[in-house]
């Protein structure tokens, strides 16, 4: 995928971190009474949930108005997962004492606008109804969760040489070759792609082990007959 859209990509999941952010309770301005979701002192209300929810609809099906009662089900509850997962990795930072420095924040955001004339970047957020020190802190987020799942998770992973073999072979058929044989030993640009994309996919198989382990360490406290009522409601 080239590297521009990636970072079109990027945008848009950052602004998607900025909108849930905007969910995010205050618990001294909340009833303790009434939360859908807690974890330690960290709320998410049901009206700002479905705030949330209407938005993510709202981006990711933007000409589909009507879903039946089941895929409805599905994505109330993935959403649900998501503030979990988020709230969780935000305790486990705390842990950990994790935070992202402003070097960090400004290193990113030149990275993500160099592709974007100023205005045309200003509007993005405008259609999307997002200030910009919003999806500054949604950037913030995103990176903070990153940098813990590259702590918990990526640093651990072992790349060995017969795992970056078996991938060449697999993605990288010889061209010109009649019988269709690879080489066995990729250029060193290659290898690092190749170790690049391996981690990648090492973590993604490791992220569900470890949100598990983050459940059974932080208690999270999910508002039973609400969220019942919220799944009922079309």
């Amino acid at each position: 995928m080239p590297l521009k859209i990636q970072k079109q990509i990027l945008v848009w999941g950052w602004i998607f971190s900025a909108l849930l952010l905007q969910a995010c309770s205050n618990p001294k301005e909340t009833s303790r009474n009434d939360y859908l979701i807690k974890v330690k002192d960290n709320y998410i209300m049901p009206a700002e949930y479905n705030k949330a929810f209407e938005t993510a609809l709202a981006e990711s099906l933007p000409y589909k108005t009507n879903l039946d009662a089941s895929a409805l089900k599905e994505a109330k509850l993935r959403l649900v997962g998501q503030f979990v997962d988020k709230m969780l990795i935000k305790e486990r930072a705390q842990e950990l004492g994790i935070e992202i420095s402003a070097v960090e924040l400004d290193k990113a955001v030149a990275m993500i606008k160099q592709d974007y004339p100023d205005e045309t970047f200003k509007q993005v957020l405008l259609e999307n109804a997002v200030s910009y020190p919003l999806w500054l802190e949604g950037l913030k987020e995103r990176l903070l969760m990153e940098k813990v799942i590259g702590r918990d998770i990526t640093a651990r992973i072992i790349i060995n040489p017969e795992d970056i073999e078996t991938y060449y072979i697999k993605n990288y058929p010889a061209t010109g070759s009649a019988f269709g044989t690879t080489l066995k030993i990729p250029t060193k640009d290659i290898q690092g792609v190749i170790i690049k994309q391996l981690r990648r996919e090492k973590t993604e198989q490791a992220y569900n082990a470890w949100i598990k382990s983050l459940r059974e360490s932080f208690t999270v406290d999910i508002n039973q007959p609400l969220l019942e009522k919220i799944i009922r409601e079309k």
